[in-house]
């Protein structure tokens, strides 16, 4: 049967009230018992800092063969004591030879709480009591208690209920010089109990529009949590978005007006015939008019049968030099010649609609903007359907979540910590983080922690 404790008793002070050494004594119980319940009840008896084991070094800097060096440090005991060396010490070793190699059987360096009392006063004065009655008090007793850990060796491991701490354990030769120091028996502190929720952290980033809000989705298991923060900051939208684009095609209307052609001609330029190899036969056609107007009346002449005219005639009136030595021949058409004269006239030209070279339609869902995205402006934030960046931007002081420009301190240094668990009641199962702007868009990174 665990023996049960004195009920937990302090003082309450009044005017004109008569201290003794008990109730002062009260005082500290107090205190100090309420300080080790909080110990041993947030944290597993063992190590908490420092309380190292080393070999000595000796004057000359070798390693001394019998003495080791417990460094300060903290340690808390079964009863959550708190055992304090603030002051390096020195300890003899001493211990059972190892005879196997490998094999260390006790010789276990522990360290437990201790005090002890220090300043006693001894001296006749007394006080009266009564002064009818010679009962009088001497002044007599410790005048301080001294908190001094006690270290220790001992040849097997310590009961758990000895409220002695492993600091380490050593190996012997024959002749009780120390071999090695063994760390790994030491034990330290921890948790006491689990935490209920599991812990986990969330990080990303999202390309946020109007039209493409962004959810973040997590669990809670375990428990309500300690506490859910956010960490946001914003950046510039991705450039990705731009560089590749779906099947398309390009309309055009175009409209063109007084398009006005100046009156001209088409020249031409001398042109030679290719040799002939053949019969000495031509058919001349004249096709276009030509000056002067004799030339409209003729249009085939068979240079074979020239009949009543000439070939000085044909020659004048084509302008063509013409030969009759075969084999080989060919003909030459003066330069200079030119179509008949078009007038002035202007011309208005209408193309209601046309495409470019068909690419494709774009993919549906595709958002056409006049300007690019840049950074965020008015983000949003629901937790759980529900809206709190009114709550959020009064936190920390600002007069919204970004507007749009780089110099914003959403995107200079960040939301920092954004507690949820503060503004919404967070339970176990899944919970639903909502980004939204409400124009333009832009890139947000987060960091999300339940603890």
């Amino acid at each position: 049967m665990i023996p049960s404790e004195s009920p937990l008793d302090r003082l309450n002070y009044y005017n004109g009230q008569r201290l003794e050494s008990s109730d002062l004594r009260l005082e500290q119980e107090y205190h100090m018992r309420v300080r080790r319940w909080l110990n041993k009840s947030l944290y597993t008896w063992g190590i908490a800092a420092g309380l190292e084991v080393n070999v000595k070094k000796t004057d000359d800097g070798k390693e001394a063969k019998h003495t080791v060096v417990v460094s300060p440090g903290l340690a808390l005991d079964q009863q959550g004591r708190e055992i304090i060396l603030l002051e390096p010490r020195i300890i003899q070793v001493v211990g059972t030879p190892t005879k196997d190699k490998g094999i260390v059987l006790g010789n276990y360096l522990t360290i437990q709480y201790n005090e002890a009392p220090v300043a006693v006063i001894e001296d006749g004065c007394t006080i009266p009591l009564n002064e009818k009655k010679n009962n009088n008090l001497a002044w007599k007793g410790p005048k301080r208690m001294r908190a001094e850990p006690k270290i220790s060796w001992q040849n097997s491991w310590p009961n758990n209920n000895s409220n002695k701490i492993v600091l380490a354990q050593v190996a012997l030769d024959e002749t009780c010089s120390l071999q090695s120091i063994r760390p790994w028996v030491r034990r330290y502190v921890g948790a006491a109990q689990s935490p209920k929720s599991l812990a986990y952290a969330l990080e990303g980033e999202k390309d946020i529009t109007k039209e493409n809000p962004k959810k973040i989705y997590f669990h809670i298991r375990g428990g309500r949590p300690n506490a859910v923060t956010l960490y946001l900051k914003g950046d510039r939208f991705s450039t990705i978005y731009y560089t590749e684009l779906g099947k398309h095609n390009h309309v055009m209307n175009l409209t063109i007006q007084d398009l006005t052609i100046p009156a001209h001609d088409h020249r031409l330029g001398e042109l030679t015939t290719s040799p002939e190899v053949e019969k000495i036969q031509h058919n001349v056609f004249a096709l276009v008019e030509h000056n002067p107007p004799e030339l409209r009346a003729i249009n085939v002449v068979d240079m074979d049968d020239l009949g009543e005219r000439e070939t000085s005639d044909v020659k004048r009136l084509l302008k063509m030099d013409i030969s009759h030595d075969p084999p080989n021949h060919y003909h030459v058409i003066e330069s200079g010649g030119a179509t008949e004269e078009k007038e002035e006239e202007s011309l208005e030209i209408t193309v209601a609609r046309s495409s470019l070279d068909d690419a494709g339609a774009s993919p549906p869902g595709v958002h056409l903007n006049d300007n690019p995205y840049t950074y965020i402006n008015n983000l949003e934030i629901w937790l759980n359907e529900k809206p709190y960046t009114p709550e959020i931007i009064s936190r920390l002081g600002w007069d919204s979540l970004g507007n749009g420009n780089r110099e914003h301190e959403l995107n200079e240094k960040g939301t920092g910590p954004i507690q949820l668990d503060l503004l919404a009641d967070l339970n176990e199962g899944l919970n639903i983080l909502e980004l939204k702007v409400g124009s333009s868009g832009g890139k947000i990174h987060y960091n999300l922690y339940v603890e």
